[in-house]
């Protein structure tokens, strides 16, 4: 199926959707137009790096219309800390912080999954013996483990 496009050009993302996802999740209007704005404003801040999967879209949209007031629970992997940082970067909410296992917070959070998802937002990786505090409107990411 072909992706059609809304008046100002962009890709509609309800119908790549279908079958995707659960279709009550976009039953309701605000929801379905939760997901057009999140998609706009993400396609003009992402630069073609990432691209949130479809149910990654709509917890971006659930997120937005619960106002930031959400708990994203899903299986590991299923990406809640990309719907976490899009929500970042388009609520406008800094500093943020990420906490990885230690395995993971350099190889693939500060080097790899942050610079994709938050092209050009400063990434600040702290250790257990690191006392670094980020400085007062100080606009990145602080990755430390647990």
């Amino acid at each position: 199926m072909t992706a059609a496009l809304d008046p100002a050009g962009i890709r509609h993302p309800l119908e790549e959707m279908s079958g995707a996802v659960d279709p009550a999740a976009l039953r309701h209007p605000l929801a379905r137009q939760a997901v057009l704005d999140a998609t706009r404003a993400l396609r003009h801040r992402l630069r073609g790096l990432a691209w949130p999967t479809p149910y990654q879209l709509i917890g971006i949209a659930y997120c937005t219309l619960a106002r930031d007031r959400a708990l994203v629970a899903d299986e590991q992997g299923c990406g809640k800390t990309a719907v976490a940082l899009c929500r970042i970067l388009l609520g406008n909410h800094w500093p943020a912080i990420v906490i990885a296992p230690a395995t993971a917070a350099r190889s693939v959070w500060h080097d790899v999954q942050l610079p994709m998802w938050l092209p050009g937002v400063p990434v600040r990786l702290v250790d257990a013996i690191d006392s670094w505090i980020p400085p007062a409107g100080w606009r990145g990411v602080v990755v430390t483990t647990w």
